[in-house]
């Protein structure tokens, strides 16, 4: 099921303005924001939005992220990364053509936040587990008395 709030989402964590955004998929601000209230957008903005925000498509449909952006051999995100070999003569030649080395050290920088965001969910998860569990145990205390 499509799910407009992960364009938002998305677009907070990669720090993509939201005039940027709306410019670049051709609507206005107004239609932007009530295709995301109405959970409506065309195919073809969804998946213009996917190549601004760098992330496929699944993504907006629930599939995991973790899943949509797998790394196998020279490819990321489905892009075939820019890899570059020096030559004997001391000139470089493109190995892949695709992604610069510069997007993908950009990618790299969002992966690291996106895990330290994600590691700070996890502790505050943590917290609230230990919360609970002190409330089950004063629960406990109180029904054994």
């Amino acid at each position: 099921m499509f799910k407009a709030s992960e364009i938002e989402r998305i677009r907070k964590l990669r720090k993509v303005p939201q005039n940027e955004l709306v410019s670049k998929i051709g609507m206005t601000k107004g239609g932007y924001h009530n295709a995301l209230k109405n959970n409506e957008f065309k195919t073809s903005v969804i998946s213009k939005i996917a190549e601004i925000l760098d992330v496929n498509v699944g993504v907006f449909f629930g599939e995991d992220d973790a899943n949509s952006n797998v790394s196998s051999g020279n490819y990321i995100n489905g892009d075939h990364y820019q890899a570059k070999k020096i030559r004997q003569d001391g000139g470089e030649h493109n190995a892949g053509g695709g992604k610069s080395i510069e997007k993908l050290e950009n990618e790299n920088k969002w992966l690291r936040e996106k895990v330290s965001y994600l590691e700070q969910r996890l502790a505050d998860k943590d917290e609230i587990i230990k919360q609970k569990d002190e409330l089950i145990g004063m629960y406990k205390d109180r029904n054994t008395k």
